[in-house]
């Protein structure tokens, strides 16, 4: 769901609200792009795929383009069809986005972290504004950028208009959302809150070769510095196993049958550094090279 108020443009994290005149007499063109289908032969015959659900197939995830509502609903259903499946084999989530509506990357976000799953995030391409904030999602240990890949990091981005309260009710609301993305920074790099602050305060771009020649000073950095900083943490990992702290926690699941509602799971939510997973080196073929911090 999008913010809206009477006559303005959506809340966006990363991409500007754009006004698009259209007429009766001449509609918008909107060209979609041919996707390719894959043929395999089985024990019943020829079987036909289109190319991104026998990557899904897989437990490949491509997160491509603005969020929004649309794009929301389609990786948020892949994810809880690959828990389903197995609540255990990671998930391998590709980003190329420039951001987009803060609910939508939000809802993602939250079904991340509700999964069991260890999501593995690679940014292709960019991974900009909310994008950055979905690659800074995935499990410690295993988030990649690729090498000509950019990063981007900023604070979210709106209008209002219409009376002095109305104006005032959603300047207050952009503020609240602010502070919730600087903490889930601050969270998931693992840096103060004072320092995402700052690097958040305007747009901050850089590459990983950027971000990984940066080490983590004692003493504090400028703001620039701070942000390269921030993203070498983000894209680190570690070459040696670190044991996963566990603990349990009874928690209601909202997926459960109707019939099931009272019923509690006890799952495992994961804290600490997660342990690297050598299995997961060329799981998959991609013609890419990862880069390790």
């Amino acid at each position: 769901m999008e913010l809206l108020v009477r006559g303005t443009r959506p809340l966006l994290h990363g991409i500007r609200g754009l006004s698009q005149i259209r007429t009766l007499h001449r509609a918008p063109v909107n060209f979609s792009p041919l996707i390719p289908i894959v043929v395999e032969q089985t024990g019943r015959g020829e079987r036909a795929y289109d190319i991104y659900s026998r990557l899904l197939r897989e437990r490949i995830i491509c997160m491509m383009g603005p969020i929004d509502d649309s794009l929301a609903s389609l990786v948020i259903a892949q994810l809880l069809f690959l828990q389903s499946e197995s609540n255990k084999k990671p998930i391998h989530m590709y980003i190329n986005s420039p951001g987009g509506s803060v609910t939508s990357g939000l809802a993602i976000y939250d079904t991340m972290q509700y999964i069991l799953n260890p999501i593995c995030t690679w940014c292709v391409g960019q991974a900009a504004s909310m994008g950055s904030l979905l690659l800074a999602a995935g499990t410690n240990g295993m988030r990649h950028s690729l090498p000509n890949s950019r990063i981007m990091i900023h604070q979210p981005s709106g209008g209002a208009r219409g009376q002095a309260t109305d104006i005032a009710i959603q300047a207050e609301e952009i503020l609240k959302l602010k502070k919730q993305i600087n903490e889930i920074y601050a969270k998931h790099t693992r840096q103060p809150l004072s320092l995402i602050e700052s690097v958040m305060e305007r747009d901050r771009y850089m590459s990983p070769t950027e971000a990984q020649a940066i080490t983590l000073p004692p003493s504090p950095l400028p703001a620039l510095l701070a942000s390269l900083c921030i993203f070498w943490m983000l894209l680190r990992e570690s070459e040696t196993p670190v044991h996963l702290e566990m603990k349990t926690k009874a928690v209601l699941n909202p997926l459960r049958a109707p019939g099931e509602h009272q019923a509690a799971d006890i799952s495992q939510e994961r804290i600490g550094l997660a342990p690297t997973m050598p299995e997961l080196e060329g799981a998959h073929p991609v013609a890419l090279e990862r880069i390790k911090a």
